[in-house]
């Protein structure tokens, strides 16, 4: 919403001094408009740069995200795989922070960002969220591993676990396995 209301009071700021340059004769309609597309190509292109440098992110550059930024990457990859994807707010999303879908499977997805390893309350959380968003599959997907209390509740519950590992081959992430 904030993005939403930033890229408004841009185009109204443009707008306004499109209006001023132009009725003043500064410069032509013409050259104005290319001005206003030109700069529109240029924020695209810088928008684009930062999903294509997010997407290509190695475990080092994935190990010093923060929780928010780790979930805009996995968004990033999983629409790569054709998901429909959506984010869950911030704070109270009620252990998910992302809803998939693709065909007619949905999936709530929890996002761990961690340097130590993952434990039950990850699992839980996702237990809960499949419930809440009434969304039958569950999936806790982290940068690092899972304590064995966390993989067996998620065999227990179905929830599907990717480690680091899974992490790597899902989305070829190169090098930066920690043992």
């Amino acid at each position: 919403m904030k993005k939403l209301l930033r890229g408004l009071i841009i185009i109204a700021f443009a707008y306004i001094v499109g209006i001023i340059v132009v009725k003043n004769q500064i410069v032509t309609e013409m050259e104005y408009g290319l001005c206003i597309g030109a700069l529109l190509l240029s924020v695209l292109l810088i928008r684009h740069t930062k999903k294509q440098r997010l997407l290509h992110s190695s475990f080092k550059k994935i190990d010093q995200m923060d929780g928010v930024k780790f979930e805009e990457y996995l968004m990033l990859h999983f629409k790569k795989k054709g998901y429909r994807v959506q984010l869950t707010p911030v704070s109270g999303d009620f252990g998910a922070d992302l809803i998939l879908k693709r065909r007619r499977k949905k999936f709530v997805v929890q996002a761990k960002r961690y340097s130590g390893s993952v434990g039950i309350k990850a699992v839980q959380e996702i237990i809960g969220a499949k419930e809440y968003y009434g969304i039958e599959n569950g999936m806790v997907v982290t940068n690092s591993y899972y304590t064995k209390a966390a993989k067996e509740l998620a065999e227990a519950s179905g929830i599907i676990l990717w480690d680091r590992k899974e992490l790597a081959e899902q989305f070829n992430i190169e090098s930066g396995y920690r043992e």
